[in-house]
Parts: structure tokens; sequence; C-alpha cells
């Protein structure tokens, strides 16, 4: 699969999952997995960019961080993590 092929993928996940969250008025996560060595290759980031740029475009989307978002969960806790 050519970089550009999985952020298509990833744009039509991302797409599907606002259409839902708009027409049942709820707030979902989509967590996106980059590995440097993978995303971050000269290659790959053209591909990256141009993900991000398209994910960004969408109204109504709040960008977090994994530790953000578990700050803001109640009673979420990381076991065993200081």
């Amino acid at each position: 699969m050519s970089p550009r092929d999985h952020a298509d993928l990833a744009v039509a996940a991302f797409d599907r999952l606002h259409r839902e969250c708009a027409m049942h008025q709820r707030a979902a996560v989509f967590g996106l997995g980059l590995h440097p060595w993978l995303s971050g290759m000269p290659s790959r980031i053209a591909a990256l960019r141009s993900l991000l740029a398209r994910l960004r475009a969408y109204p109504n989307v709040y960008w977090t961080t994994p530790d953000a978002l578990l700050q803001h969960t109640p009673g979420s806790t990381l076991h065993g993590l200081p």
C-alpha cells in the first residue's frame, strides 16, 4: 500500500466517523497512530502532510494528545505508570 493509499483510507475512516457523530450528535475519538520510522521517512512526509491538512479541514474537530484526553476522562488512571 502506498503512503497516499494509506492516507486516503485514513481520511475515509475519519469522514465516516465524523458523519456518524454529526448524525447521532455524539463525540468520538479517532486515534491516528504514527510511527516516526514509517511516517517520518522522506518519501512519506508529503502523504502525511496531506493527510493532516485534509483532516484539519473538517469542522467541529478537537485535536488533542492521549495524555490530555486521559486528563479529561473522569475516573481514568494509568495503572502502573507515574
